[in-house]
C-alpha cells in the first residue's frame, strides 16, 4: 500500500478512535469500507476525491 493510501487510513482511524471507536476501516478497490465493529455492518463507503486528501462519501446509512 502506497504511503498516502497508508495515511489517509490512519487519519480515518484516528477519527474513529478520537469518538469512541465501534467502526472497522477496510481498504476496498479505489476507496474505503466503513463497518460496524459489534455487527459488521456496512456503515459508509468513502473514495479520495483526488483533490489532496479529502475523500468524496459515495453512500451513508445515517446510523452509528
Amino acid at each position: 500500500m502506497g504511503v498516502i493510501r497508508q495515511c489517509r487510513l490512519k487519519r480515518i482511524e484516528g477519527f474513529n478512535q478520537a469518538r469512541g471507536g465501534g467502526v472497522i476501516v477496510r481498504k476496498a478497490a479505489r476507496g474505503y469500507t466503513l463497518l460496524r465493529e459489534r455487527t459488521g455492518t456496512p456503515i459508509a463507503r468513502l473514495r479520495p476525491s483526488g483533490n489532496g486528501d479529502t475523500v468524496q462519501v459515495l453512500w451513508w446509512n445515517g446510523e452509528r
